[in-house]
């Protein structure tokens, strides 16, 4: 990954300034964003640029423990320029949060209710939950009945199996054997299992070790997007779109709309992420999966 080193003049200015280290707020001008670690309660968001999304651009600060000198001033904008191997035509501008991780776990419980009302709502018939849902009251989960069953027939009853006994080693190997399917590989477990790592990462879960020991087998079945989507996110690099939901369900500020712009993505991606980002928060809550 190339970085953007902060010269000490800018860090020093930043220094000075203070921020309120709970806001994240919308990104100007990037089409996506990923997370880098700072220290071990904040993270520094990673910018990627715009026309050249395969080229993240981080800014480090030299010394993390000057955030610590940062307190209630919502925002820092900053304007940089990348080093020239880079070659963007114009200096990138960008607003810089701190985001802690979410260790209120009952906030995420809280928001899971309103997660589950929005997917028995919204979702189609062919995402994951809409497939999924129909087979926790069924009483053939194992797929044994004498027919030959394709690989949907026989996973998504074991899926809905361990989801409700909530055996997280067996929800994670089930659903990477399923790696897309059906109509525009649809439903897609890789969108599941990226929504179920991201509660893990933003709440700071030991958890999502379980989730890239069992996930990294799988990767070299599945595409080659899905291979970089996942080991991206279980590095803790997640679009823009994943910070504003979880910030809204930290800030218990959930809504219509926000569900609804995150479910917007893909023909069911969003979906079956915001299916797996509610068995997560089921996991860690120690609630049986309910629909």
């Amino acid at each position: 990954m190339k970085a953007v080193s902060m010269s000490r003049e800018l860090f020093d200015r930043v220094k000075q300034m203070k921020m309120d280290r709970q806001v994240i707020l919308s990104i100007h001008s990037v089409y996506d964003t990923v997370i880098n670690t700072v220290d071990a309660g904040y993270k520094l968001i990673t910018i990627l640029s715009p026309g050249k999304p395969l080229v993240p651009l981080s800014i480090r600060i030299p010394d993390p423990a000057g955030f610590e000198s940062f307190k209630h001033h919502k925002t820092l904008t900053l304007g940089f320029t990348p080093e020239s191997s880079i070659r963007l035509s114009d200096p990138e501008v960008v607003d810089l949060y701190l985001y802690p991780h979410i260790q209120e776990i009952p906030k995420l419980v809280s928001a899971a209710e309103k997660l589950l009302d929005f997917l028995a709502r919204k979702a189609s018939p062919d995402s994951f939950y809409g497939m999924v849902q129909p087979l926790l009251s069924s009483a053939r989960l194992d797929g044994s009945d004498g027919w030959n069953h394709s690989a949907q027939e026989i996973m998504l009853p074991r899926i809905a199996k361990y989801l409700r006994t909530l055996s997280l080693s067996e929800t994670i190997d089930s659903n990477l054997n399923v790696y897309g399917f059906g109509r525009g590989l649809t439903p897609s477990s890789d969108d599941f299992v990226l929504g179920l790592g991201a509660v893990f990462q933003y709440a700071g879960d030991s958890r999502l070790n379980l989730v890239k020991q069992h996930g990294e087998r799988f990767l070299p079945s599945t595409t080659f997007i899905s291979g970089q989507m996942l080991q991206n996110a279980w590095n803790g690099q997640y679009g823009i779109s994943v910070h504003q939901l979880f910030s809204a369900m930290a800030s218990e500020r959930l809504s219509e709309g926000v569900l609804a712009e995150f479910t917007a993505y893909g023909h069911t991606s969003g979906m079956d992420a915001l299916c797996g980002i509610v068995t997560g928060i089921q996991i860690l809550g120690g609630r049986e999966f309910t629909v």
